[in-house]
Order: C-alpha cells, then structure tokens, then sequence
C-alpha cells in the first residue's frame, strides 16, 4: 500500500467512527457492512413493513454503516428511531448525512495529509540530524575502519532500510585501511563473500558517478542475491570510483524508493567520498613523515657502523613492550616512533668519537651524554611530534635517579622514556659496539633482571623479561646480513 493509499483508507476509517457516533446520538441502530452491499454515499432503501434503510460510508472505504429508521413499533428493531413519516424523515436524514460524510471526509483528509506531512518533516529531520552526525563522527581520532562501521550503522538506523552496505574498490589508491573492505549495516540477508564478488564486479564495470542508482531484483544479480531492489549510490575520489554505497530492504508503508531516500545516500557518498579523500591525505602525510624519520636515522646509521638497524630494533621492541603492557594499539605506534628517532641528536656528536676503538674518556662520555638534549632540540619544531618527545630526551633516565640528562626516578621518568630506555640497552647489549662484543642473550636477560627497581622500571623489566624475541631475532639478522657478514654486528646467542 502506497503512503497515500494508507491516507485515504485512514480517512475512510476516522469518517466511519465518526458517523457511528453521530448516529447513535440520534438514537440510529447501525450495523457495519462491506462494500459490495452499499450503493452511493448515502442510499435509503425500502425494506417493507414501515421498515426503512439508511446505507452510508465514504467513497472508496473498506466497510460503511447501516441504520434503520422505522414507522410504529417494531418488536424486530426495539432501538431504531421510530417517526410517523419514516420514508420522508429518512430522505431527510440522508441529505443530513451526506453533507456530514462529506465535511468528515475532508477533515479526515487534510488531518492525513497533514500527519503526512509531520511524518516527512520529522524523517528530514532525523536525516539531516544524522548527516551532521556523522560529519562529527567522521572526525573523530579512530581508525577509519572503525569510523565508518559506526556511521553505516547510524545511516542504517535513520532510513527505512534493512541493511545498508559500503564496498570499496582494491584498485592501488584506494586506503590501506579500507581497501577491499566490505561493510555492512543491518541484516544483509545474504552470504557476505558473494555480496562482496559482485559488488567488485559492478565496481570493475563503471566509471565516474553518472549510472543508473536503482538495480531490480528481476534484472540484476547483486539485487537478486539479497532478494530485494537495492539503492547503489558511487563514492568517488577525485572523480575515480572508489567504492559503492548500496542500501536494500525498504521498510516503511511505501515499498518504493522516495527521492527523498535517493537524495540521502548521495549526500552520504559525498561524504564518504571527502572521508576518504581526507584519510588519503593524512596517509600521504604520513608516509612522508616516516620518509623523513627513516631518513633521520640512516644519517645516524651512516655515522656509526656499530649501530647500523640499532633505532629500527629499538622501535620494534618498544612497541612490543608497550603492546605487551596493555596499550593500545595506537600509543603503542608512537612508542615505536619515538623509539626510531631515540637516537637522532647522535648526529651532533662528532662521528669520531661514535666510532673510536676502545671505551670512550669521560669527556668523550659527556659529549655522548648530551645527544637526548641535542635529539630533543632537532625535534620539538615539528609538529606531531610533541609526544614523541619525552621518549627522545629522557630515555637514559634511570629509576633509581642516577641517569641524564635531568636524573629523574621512577615515575617522573615519562612512560615513553622509561619504555625505550629497557629497549635501548637490551638491543646495546645485544649488539657489537667499538669498544666492546656483543653478550649473550642469557646475560643480557640476567642484566635486566638485575637492573629491575635500579636502572629499569621493575614492571617493563618484567614485561621485557617475558617477551618473545622472534621477530626481534629475525629483525637482528636481517641488519647482521645487510651488513655483509664482516663481523662488526653478531646475533645474541
């Protein structure tokens, strides 16, 4: 039934209870009746014996109303309106009525159009209310992944659909984070796989957004797999097809798809297509950022051969502390960018004091002493990294407060410093230095676990202690191998 279909039977219905009430006011015994058995709006007919009928109800209504107007007594109608001239007094109650039917009919009928009309109002409303939503939500500082299941889910709750699905395409410029992705709000009804082969099928097949948006379950596969007409709507990256925004199931009174509907998903593939613009960018930004840390720290790989992968390893244990600890995922990425360019104020140490056989003099020691502050000066300029920070300067603090540069203890020793700095002597000792080999892997483990509560915060010397080294290993031979096997790096036995 068709929303204005549904109106005009509301309007039948309120006009009949209405004419039920009027007539038992005037004393009228009535009694329904279905439509087949009722002639015009209002009829009087002849049923013999005194008996008159009055037969009325709205035109196009599902059932009227009888009521029986009668001259004398009647033992067979003990409550009908009994009048000397019935058939006269029945002509008269029929122009009565036909006049109120129609006043009812079309108070009932503005009363639907303007409930219509509220109900419209108050889906824009929420449609609207949900795009600024998700405009918030979009900007929030999570994954896009997570992002996205949240305002599909949203989308799906304010339209009278099912499920709504977002498919993107695999192509190269899509987001690491999205590509491939299959995201589906709702009850799909369908095996997710095949819904995803053809939604890339379709997506292999078009170009740009000027495409027909409505496939019918009787022509097309996709539509046909969910079992239903589906809505497809393009997003699109500087005018390149990433992905489709598809929605199926329509609920509601009105089984067609409104513009209404049609306009709403294209205002969410424009979003999601700037979305995703935007996530494209920062991606960018952040591939240069690591170019240039990368960078960083090959000019301190190329000062000291001793030292050659030692910030990748370091980065790579951190993080795995940190995870280890309970982090999450993305404080335990700045860890590991903090623990890549732990190192970075070695390049204002003179290289040949980094590279000078035997164990340094104390004032070759000082001037070691001093990379975290000349590490921390290079960096604090450049935005991002501020967090990145307290792991570059303070991580040869000590817990017991005899490090540097400022010797702090225990926890005023910032997280980050305090990871890194378990971090950096377990790869120092397991690594070849100029002035000394490379130890053991079961004394460099003795070594942590002596320093817990004195050099190391007992908890990460812990964690350190019950970490599992594979990839760390693999990490450490993969930089024994680049370096050609002379000698100069060894694994930790």
């Amino acid at each position: 039934m068709t929303s204005r279909e549904a109106a005009k039977d509301l309007v039948a219905r309120r006009t009949i209870k209405e004419l039920d009430r009027r007539c038992a006011a005037l004393g009228l015994v009535t009694r329904p009746i279905t439509r087949v058995e009722r002639g015009r709006t209002v009829e009087v007919r002849e049923r013999g014996n005194g008996l008159y009928e009055l037969v009325f109800g709205p035109p196009d209504a599902p059932e009227g109303l009888a009521a029986w107007i009668t001259e004398g007594r009647s033992d067979a109608m003990p409550d009908a309106l009994h009048v000397a001239d019935a058939k006269s007094e029945a002509a008269r109650l029929a122009a009565l009525l036909e006049c109120a039917i129609a006043d009812l009919a079309a108070i009932a009928d503005r009363d639907a159009t303007i409930s219509d009309f509220c109900d419209k109002l108050s889906q824009s409303y929420e449609e609207m209310h949900c795009l600024f939503r998700s405009m918030r939500q979009l900007a929030c500082p999570d994954s896009p992944r997570n992002l996205i299941d949240a305002v599909c889910a949203d989308f799906q709750k304010t339209l009278p659909f099912r499920w709504i699905a977002l498919a993107f395409h695999d192509g190269p410029r899509i987001s690491p984070s999205l590509r491939s992705e299959l995201i589906v709000a709702g009850d799909l009804n369908a095996d997710p796989e095949a819904f995803r082969a053809l939604a890339r099928e379709k997506l292999g097949r078009l170009s740009g957004d000027s495409w027909t948006r409505t496939l019918t379950a009787d022509t097309h596969p996709l539509a046909q797999l969910v079992g239903t007409d589906v809505l497809v709507e393009p997003v699109t990256h500087d005018d390149m097809l990433i992905g489709v925004l598809v929605a199926g199931g329509k609920l509601g009174r009105d089984p067609d798809i409104s513009s209404e509907e049609v306009q709403f998903l294209d205002a969410a593939a424009d979003f999601l297509g700037t979305f995703h613009e935007n996530i494209s960018r920062l991606d960018e930004q952040r591939a240069m950022t690591m170019s240039t840390l990368e960078a960083l720290v090959a000019a301190i790989d190329a000062k000291d051969r001793y030292t050659c992968g030692h910030s990748e390893r370091v980065a790579l244990l951190s993080m795995m502390l940190a995870t280890d600890m309970g982090l999450d995922r993305a404080t335990a990425t700045r860890v590991r960018l903090s623990g890549l360019v732990h190192d970075v104020g070695k390049i204002g140490v003179p290289e040949a004091i980094l590279t000078k056989p035997g164990r340094p003099t104390d004032e070759e020691f000082a001037a070691i002493r001093r990379h975290p502050e000349i590490g921390y000066r290079i960096l604090e300029n450049i935005t991002g990294f501020g967090d990145l920070l307290p792991g570059v300067l303070h991580h040869h603090e000590r817990w017991d407060g005899k490090g540097y540069p400022h010797k702090l203890a225990g926890e005023d020793i910032p997280l980050f410093g305090r990871i890194i700095g378990v971090a950096d002597a377990f790869d120092a000792m397991s690594s070849t230095r100029s002035y000394r080999s490379a130890l053991p892997r079961e004394r460099v483990l003795d070594e942590v676990r002596g320093g817990a509560g004195k050099q190391f915060d007992p908890d990460i010397a812990r964690a350190m202690l019950a970490l599992d080294l594979t990839e760390y290993d693999l990490l450490l031979q993969k930089h024994a191998d680049r370096d050609g096997g002379n000698g100069e790096m060894r694994l930790a036995a």
